[in-house]
């Protein structure tokens, strides 16, 4: 992480990341768990279950997506009908509508768009990953959980007296603003909050690299995944204005992540379809 001021210090910046919701601690142990291929499917029950709020949003999500079968009665029967790829993704859902309750003041952010964009990112990670041989959950939570260091550095904005947010005419992008009045950039301060959170190291490494600013980002395969479902959500509306100048397609970031224009349709088109049919569950 690039340094950062006396002010903006490492433990500054986790103490506010701890005013988050807990949800995304529990994507990542559910991340962790799902892992092991001898887990204990009540162990996932039973982290589930440690967040009471989280708990009966993934009940009610479960009935409304599988609401032509028998009713869902437990987490414990959630887990065991639904399977652990998509309790996976349900909670995701939760996570992202939970951490965009509020608007990104300083970002020019609605509370609308901070959700779909990080749905829709996470749903185009995860297909991406799948034509391309790559981890399809690590994909999924990377792609959800991008924006975090924009969520947290908007707090710390507020923080600040008299600060001026982030003006797309004069600033161009969030990163020349954020180096200008933090000293660090979102993807540095999310690549520190996923490690404390004992995120996995791909998560880490790709989110912190996925804007693609070094020539060596390009190296990175999970960050270029990334990078393209950012591509993705732009096209389909749901960009944040900040970081348009990233997400503009090419032979050569194509061929970095290992895909072809097609793939990428192909990834697009499910994307659509998987959104299509997640959106309007939280509603």
């Amino acid at each position: 992480m690039a340094e950062a001021t006396a002010s903006f210090s490492r433990e500054k910046l986790l103490e506010i990341a701890r005013t988050l919701p807990p949800a995304p601690k529990v994507l990542a142990r559910l991340s962790q768990l799902i892992e092991d291929i001898n887990v204990d499917l009540g162990q996932v029950a039973d982290l589930i279950k440690r967040d009471g709020p989280l708990t009966a949003r993934l009940m009610h999500i479960s009935n409304s997506v599988f609401h032509g079968t028998a009713r869902i009665g437990s987490i414990d029967e959630a887990v065991n009908r639904v399977g652990l790829s998509e309790v996976h993704r349900i909670v995701g859902l939760i996570t992202s509508k939970r951490l965009a309750e509020n608007p990104l003041a300083f970002y020019g952010v609605s509370t609308e768009l901070l959700h779909e964009h990080m749905l829709y990112t996470a749903l185009a990670s995860e297909a991406l990953a799948e034509v391309s041989e790559m981890d399809p959950r690590n994909a999924y939570t990377g792609g959800l959980m991008r924006p975090l260091g924009i969520l947290i550095l908007d707090r710390l904005a507020s923080r600040m007296p008299a600060l001026e947010p982030y003006d797309h005419a004069l600033h161009g992008s969030y990163v020349n603003w954020e180096g200008r009045t933090f000293g660090v950039t979102n993807c540095d301060v999310a690549a520190l909050v996923f490690a404390d959170w004992w995120f996995p190291q791909e998560i880490i490494n790709g989110v912190r690299d996925h804007y693609l600013l070094r020539e060596e980002d390009l190296d990175n395969r999970f960050a270029c995944l990334l990078n393209l479902a950012g591509r993705l959500a732009a096209v389909a509306g749901f960009d944040l204005p900040g970081e348009r100048r990233h997400w503009e397609l090419s032979p050569r970031k194509l061929a970095a992540a290992g895909m072809s224009d097609a793939q990428v349709e192909e990834a697009a088109e499910e994307a659509n379809r998987r959104f299509a049919r997640l959106r309007t569950s939280l509603r």
